[in-house]
């Protein structure tokens, strides 16, 4: 264990984005610890397929929070000889689920911020307080919406607008805090397929085409091999940058 390079943390591992992203860090010299929370099930074989720790836990709460925060340092601590550590939050509210869907407005965006913008950003910040002392590289990978700043209509994509562009625009910031001592940096997908994706209606998914220059949806798959590259030593003077991925914004209507 004490060989291992690098250390990846990722939130929301069972998710579309989340676990495309495992998968393709797998394949760095490395080690995983996966985050997961409601479906155990899918962490725990995710985890035994790629030789990852698991660690399930409800970042909606501070206390699920701190949880998962001491796991990690527990799990760290078995690596004394890495020389980078680095986590991806890619754990987020769906709030497309029927569930969600028949929430009041102020319900839905309370959970959203809790966990796409409270929970990113509490831990990031425990995370630079943990490297304090620590010779390791590394970043911090965060996840905002291509649409936070240019606005879509309807209460979906206010509340992604409050909750990612809130930490788009914080991630600016801590990056300017953590000058020296690690990269932070920003994806900010557009329409990809992942499962509401793939069971959207027919005009959702004209619309998705008629958005993207490329007149397709992306893929998990081709969020984790921009997320892959940021995280490596050949994006190492890259920082504090926020970079969309949808293919090329359309304006034509």
């Amino acid at each position: 264990m004490s060989t291992v390079r690098s250390l990846f943390v990722i939130t929301g591992a069972t998710g579309g984005i989340g676990s495309a992203i495992a998968r393709r860090l797998a394949s760095e010299t490395g080690a995983l610890l996966l985050h997961g929370n409601r479906n155990a099930a899918a962490l725990s074989e995710l985890s035994e397929e790629l030789g990852a720790r698991p660690c399930a836990a409800d970042l909606l709460t501070a206390s699920g929070r701190g949880a998962f925060f001491s796991a990690f340092e527990a799990w760290a601590e078995t690596y004394p000889n890495a020389e980078s550590v680095s986590f991806v939050f890619a754990a987020g509210a769906d709030l497309m689920t029927p569930a969600m869907k028949s929430l009041p407005f102020e319900e839905r965006a309370r959970r959203a911020t809790e966990l796409d913008l409270f929970a990113p950003i509490t831990l990031a910040r425990r995370f630079a307080d943990w490297r304090t002392g620590r010779r390791v590289g590394g970043a911090v990978l965060f996840f905002s919406w291509d649409g936070a700043f240019r606005g879509m209509e309807g209460e979906t994509a206010q509340i992604y607008a409050l909750t990612k562009g809130g930490l788009a625009a914080f991630a600016q910031s801590f990056a300017q805090d953590q000058a020296g001592r690690m990269r932070v940096l920003t994806i900010s997908p557009g329409w990809i397929a992942t499962a509401w994706g793939k069971q959207a209606s027919d005009a959702a998914d004209r619309r998705v085409r008629r958005e993207s220059l490329s007149g397709r949806w992306g893929t998990p798959e081709e969020v984790a091999d921009l997320a892959a590259f940021l995280l490596s030593d050949q994006a190492r003077y890259l920082n504090a940058v926020n970079i969309p991925i949808n293919g090329g914004f359309s304006h034509r209507k």
